[in-house]
């Protein structure tokens, strides 16, 4: 019986650091989606939520495959309040037209003060001037 006592005393003395050791390594979560490409200039809307006091950076690739040209636009520094937002990001691929074929590929890296960070993204097949959501 004391070499069955022993053995759970030992076990747990080997158990209780190592749940320690990932207690500061906290999972977060994050989400990003296009809401709406703009046509006259490509800006992309995206909605995006992460924990409040979190900073994020939001990253937009988008081809236009109606005339094939690409883009690439970004937000950094964003502090998340916690709850669902709408940001329009900016790319450099310039003015298109109404109804253009897009595919749009938007990252979040959000991190908080913890040392906690997740990292998603999602990709839009779509239409300019089209909502993405519904």
């Amino acid at each position: 019986m004391r070499k069955i006592s022993t053995a759970f005393a030992l076990a747990a003395a080997v158990a209780a650091p190592a749940s320690v050791a990932h207690a500061g390594q906290q999972r977060i979560d994050a989400n990003v989606g296009v809401f709406k490409v703009v046509h006259a200039d490509h800006s992309v809307i995206v909605a995006y939520d992460c924990p409040s006091g979190a900073t994020a950076a939001i990253t937009v690739d988008l081809t236009n495959a109606t005339t094939s040209r690409v883009g690439k636009g970004a937000v950094t520094d964003l502090t998340c309040a916690g709850g669902p937002a709408i940001r329009s990001v900016a790319t450099d691929l310039g003015a298109g037209d109404h109804g253009d074929r897009v595919v749009v590929t938007v990252g979040i890296k959000a991190r908080d003060s913890d040392g906690g960070s997740v990292e998603k993204s999602s990709t839009y097949y779509g239409e300019s001037d089209s909502f993405g959501v519904g």
